[in-house]
């Protein structure tokens, strides 16, 4: 590999600068109370999911709350994204198919195993856009419907609209992790998200101090995001399992009662 020009940033450099902005727009959607894990005034929040449209990826923790974050500041329709990747293999079939001119898209920095270098791990980006910025998003999505050889439903109903897929998730907690967690869950599972207005503003407040915390020269962490979204993605691990016990438990009760409801009508 050629040595990385004096001057120019590496990949971890980019990781930290696209990291640090970030976070200070969250930071900021948080006091403003807009971020779309936060309740409207009917006491629910966006619980649509953020979606690869090509591979049918649904993104979770800190990516969720970035591109629902992106979708909210730039009142897209939905949060179906695509990476600037795939919209070049696109055009090899589809050539009318690009990025709007003056469109900017979102970063995404991950770690990932570098297996030609006996398995390190190293920090790498993918650029993503809505399909809302791109020349024909109808075109984009029958391109993507290709691509899986499946029909799939790719139109995202507005949150009002969505129908209930399982009981409330009632937030019982303003705990960063905990709250994150159980939203985490609801987006996964497709069940709406209910907080009261005193837990949101307590978690929108506990977040943006948390996000904002300085460290050395002033600077703030720029990986506090992903710390506070990665401990509340174990959360939700944790926490969806014991909805799915619950769900059984509720299941097996029913066909109980209805089978004993049977028995004393005979």
């Amino acid at each position: 590999m050629p040595n990385q020009a004096i001057g120019t940033p590496t990949i971890n450099d980019l990781a930290f600068l696209n990291a640090a902005r970030q976070q200070k727009a969250v930071a900021a959607g948080f006091k403003s109370g807009t971020m779309p894990c936060l309740p409207d005034a009917s006491g629910y929040a966006d619980t649509s999911p953020a979606v690869n449209i090509v591979d049918g990826k649904q993104y979770g923790g800190a990516a969720l709350l970035l591109l629902k974050k992106h979708q909210e500041d730039n009142r897209f329709p939905t949060a179906e994204y695509i990476s600037d990747g795939q919209i070049e293999r696109a055009r090899l079939s589809r050539p009318s198919i690009s990025i709007k001119q003056g469109e900017e898209g979102i970063s995404i920095f991950f770690d990932a195993k570098d297996e030609g270098s006996g398995g390190d791990w190293e920090s790498r980006y993918v650029r993503l856009f809505n399909v809302a910025q791109t020349s024909s998003p109808w075109e984009v999505k029958a391109w993507a419907n290709e691509q899986r050889q499946e029909k799939i439903e790719f139109l995202q109903k507005a949150p009002e609209a969505r129908q209930k897929q399982g009981p409330d998730i009632v937030c019982s907690s303003s705990d960063p992790a905990k709250y994150l967690g159980q939203y985490f869950a609801a987006v996964a599972m497709g069940r709406p998200f209910k907080a009261s207005p005193e837990q949101a503003a307590q978690f929108a407040q506990k977040m943006e101090a948390s996000l904002m915390q300085t460290i050395e020269k002033g600077h703030i962490n720029p990986f506090q995001l992903s710390k506070i979204s990665n401990e509340a993605s174990l959360y939700c691990k944790d926490y969806m399992a014991e909805l799915k016990a619950q769900d059984r438990r509720a299941s097996l009760e029913h066909r109980v009662e209805r089978t004993q409801t049977h028995s004393r009508r005979l």
